[in-house]
């Protein structure tokens, strides 16, 4: 009498599934960076493409104000910052805050514009400063800007959870950008270019003063 015997497998041992186990925490470990640093590098995109607007709206500006730059700070009933200022210019207030800016809500605020600008330079302390250290005096022209195609008009500002929340305005000194991309910032200059830069190059003088 011949018997057959069927074997049959219940599923993987132990060891098996430790080994698939690894395997996958090893592809995760790989693969995760690689994606979160590919979401940062498109939402670097979307602040830069913001940041181009913003710098097209305050070019719309300048047409319109003999060439001056926009003030950081309009006094009046009601009192009126940059971004108020550029409304008009602006058609979608979403450019007014940087993908990565950690805000709660777009609400356009003192307290929640995620983008600052050049204030030392362009408002305090023009080349024909009439009121040195003032908001209230006129601004700087773009004439006595020497290279507008690399002085920094706005930057990525406000450091969430940080002592700076609430402000909007970056300079040198000042309030110092916020450096949200991959250790670095997004900005634009007076001509319109806008562009990723390091930390070491936006905390430069360089950058910001008009006379450079």
């Amino acid at each position: 009498m011949c018997h057959t015997y069927k074997l049959f497998r219940k599923g993987f041992t132990l060891i098996e599934l430790l080994v698939v186990i690894a395997i996958i925490a090893l592809l995760a470990a790989t693969l995760f960076p690689v994606f979160s640093r590919a979401r940062e590098k498109g939402r670097q995109a979307t602040c830069l493409s913001n940041l181009k607007q913003l710098g097209l709206a305050h070019t719309m500006y300048m047409s319109d104000w003999d060439g001056y730059a926009c003030p950081y700070y309009q006094g009046g009933s009601p009192a009126k910052y940059w971004f108020n200022l550029l409304d008009p210019y602006i058609k979608n207030n979403d450019i007014l805050f940087c993908p990565s800016g950690e805000q709660t809500n777009k609400t356009v605020s003192f307290t929640n514009v995620r983008y600052g600008i050049n204030y030392t330079y362009l408002c305090l302390y023009p080349p024909k400063a009439t009121n040195p250290g003032s908001w209230n005096q006129p601004t700087t022209n773009e004439v006595d800007i020497k290279n507008p195609t690399k002085m920094i008009l706005f930057v990525d500002s406000i450091y969430p959870g940080s002592s700076t929340v609430g402000y909007y305005i970056a300079s040198v000194p000042g309030i110092p950008p916020a450096l949200r991309h991959q250790g670095g910032c997004c900005i634009v200059c007076i001509a319109g270019n806008a562009k990723w830069i390091t930390r070491s190059e936006v905390l430069r003088d360089y950058y910001w003063n008009w006379s450079q």
